[in-house]
């Protein structure tokens, strides 16, 4: 948190993961991966559907973390038949928040203006500290209530992803990040 003017702030959240199988495995259980995408825990990348910025599976296989089906040449994609893309956990994450927060009612009531760039990636060999990451933008409002935590709404735009991306609202309650 960096003051910047009376109960003006401006936060910086820089967060990264990896896992690998334990001894003796040869998989990291689903359960354990990472759900990257959304308002999640694992990793808050709004303007993106819940879950949806991790690992893409396209007609079964993984797709590079730079392919876009907005842009055109990074894959090719047939336009005959319809592409089975599918959203798979993570085993490494990167996730970048940035948010301004202004006062309403100090303490308890404020808006933010925010970015975020982050994705999740298949295994530790596969992580990028800062290319093929997901980016969006947006503004929100947070309520803090003593003994419930926080209540958001966020409105965000997912940059990267039309297929998940574009204008998606996101409610949190429980803890604040």
């Amino acid at each position: 948190h960096i003051p910047l003017y009376k109960e003006v702030a401006l936060i910086f959240r820089a967060r990264w993961g990896w896992l690998s199988p334990t001894a003796g495995a040869s998989r990291v259980p689903f359960s354990e991966k990472f759900y990257i995408g959304g308002t999640n825990g694992d990793g808050m990348v709004r303007g993106y559907e819940e879950g949806t910025a991790g690992v893409r599976i396209i007609d079964g296989e993984v797709a590079d973390p730079n392919f876009s089906v907005d842009r055109p040449g990074d894959w090719e994609i047939p336009t005959s038949e319809p592409v089975n893309i599918q959203y798979d956990r993570s085993e490494s994450f990167t996730i970048y928040n940035l948010e301004l927060q202004l006062p309403i009612a100090p303490p308890s009531i404020y808006a933010i203006i925010f970015t975020d760039a982050g994705r999740g990636f298949d295994g530790s060999s596969g992580w990028r500290f800062s290319s093929g990451l997901w980016r969006s933008a947006g503004v929100g409002a947070r309520m803090v209530v003593p003994g419930v935590g926080t209540i958001g709404f966020d409105i965000a735009y997912g940059f990267d992803d039309s297929r998940v991306g574009g204008w998606r609202p996101h409610f949190q309650i429980g803890r604040g990040f």
